[in-house]
């Protein structure tokens, strides 16, 4: 693909853009928003801070949930239908393609709405000329891609990340993946993860439920945020779960200090400048992982904003001596994706290259390795 081929195929059409803020200020009608957990805590937020009031939480669980979010009703889906005689929903999880049948599926529900980013503050659409000026980039990286698959992936994200429609990865998208249930690899019961950004072991109980019986050979588990930490070792704990390391290092391309942004669970992140740093933000130590780990490495996950590409050269050494597979979320903005191609790609290491949607909203686009 050329770079006119490749602009030829970024969408300008005015009628392709979504302002779901706009559409939701012109909406009468009641908005429920399906979903509570930290998708939907973000989407709440996000909404509310531009004036659209939320008059219904909608949960498929209603016995596991609370009564309430923020003094909005927390309510099942038939109690809404009694509540109301037409409403609009508005996706408060990750699932966004189970968004599309709903209208068909309920008659009350008159329109179903996106936010399509939601992450790490990433509300404002990419504008088209911010695109433009990496198009020799973007040619570059789709030259290198393994399969067509990772060509269309990759301009439906920006596609979607320019106009704020998500009917461009609807278009594409084809099954739910995750870091270790994919169509790239397959996950061993021999593996040694390195685990960075590890949250509360989420990605480590998932990575379990896809090796076989459970099975691996060692787990390195990096979490710098002091309160996700903790529920972290919990969870090790509890498991009793035997050749695991859990560490509150950062990872980085140098030893040196950073401020980070704690308290945020999931969203906790390295923040760019003290500045930026909020009120929560603390100094946490940070060295290359290729000083401190020498395990031969078989797997390398990543989701996490700031600082990715910094952790990824900081592992230059494992992915040149055990040329570990690798899965990073690079969806949260356009440029990740074209800095941690460029700089494994100038390793010379043949790793081969694919793009995939591991859910289909644009923040789960996800840069494999292999």
């Amino acid at each position: 693909m050329n770079k006119q081929e490749f602009l030829k195929r970024l969408n300008t059409n005015d009628d392709a853009k979504m302002d779901v803020i706009k559409e939701l200020k012109g909406e009468k009608l009641p908005l429920v928003m399906w979903g509570i957990g930290d998708v939907g805590a973000a989407v709440f937020e996000y909404l509310t801070s531009q004036g659209i009031s939320i008059d219904s939480i909608w949960v498929d669980n209603i016995q596991n949930e609370q009564n309430n979010y923020n003094n909005v009703e927390i309510s099942s889906l038939s109690d809404i239908t009694k509540k109301y005689e037409e409403f609009n929903v508005v996706l408060g999880h990750s699932h966004y393609e189970l968004g599309k049948e709903l209208c068909t599926k309920y008659s009350q529900i008159k329109n179903v709405y996106y936010v399509f980013s939601i992450h790490y503050e990433q509300y404002a659409p990419v504008k088209y000329e911010d695109i433009e000026c990496e198009a020799d980039r973007f040619v570059n990286l789709i030259d290198k891609l393994e399969d067509n698959k990772s060509v269309d992936h990759l301009l439906a994200y920006l596609n979607t990340k320019m106009t704020g429609n998500s009917e461009f990865i609807f278009d594409v998208y084809e099954m739910e993946m995750s870091f270790f249930k994919n169509d790239i690899y397959e996950v061993m019961d021999s593996e040694i993860l390195l685990d960075i950004g590890a949250y509360d072991g989420d990605t480590i109980r998932e990575f379990l439920s896809k090796t076989k019986e459970g099975k691996y050979n060692k787990i390195i588990a990096l979490e710098p945020d002091d309160e996700s930490f903790v529920r972290l070792n919990k969870y090790v704990a509890q498991n009793r779960m035997k050749n695991v390391v859990t560490s509150m290092l950062g990872a980085w391309n140098e030893r040196t200090d950073l401020k980070f942004d704690t308290g945020n669970e999931q969203l906790s992140s390295v923040v760019s400048s003290s500045d930026n740093a909020g009120q929560n933000s603390m100094t946490i130590y940070a060295d290359r992982l290729d000083n401190l780990f020498f395990e031969p490495v078989t797997l390398i996950k990543i989701n996490y904003f700031m600082g990715v590409l910094e952790a990824v050269q900081g592992c230059e050494e494992i992915l040149k001596n055990y040329h570990p597979k690798m899965a990073i979320d690079v969806g949260f903005d356009i440029y990740n994706v074209l800095l941690l191609f460029e700089y494994v790609n100038s390793l010379n290491l043949n790793y081969k290259f694919y793009l995939r949607f591991n859910r289909a909203m644009s923040s789960t686009f996800t840069l494999y390795m292999v």
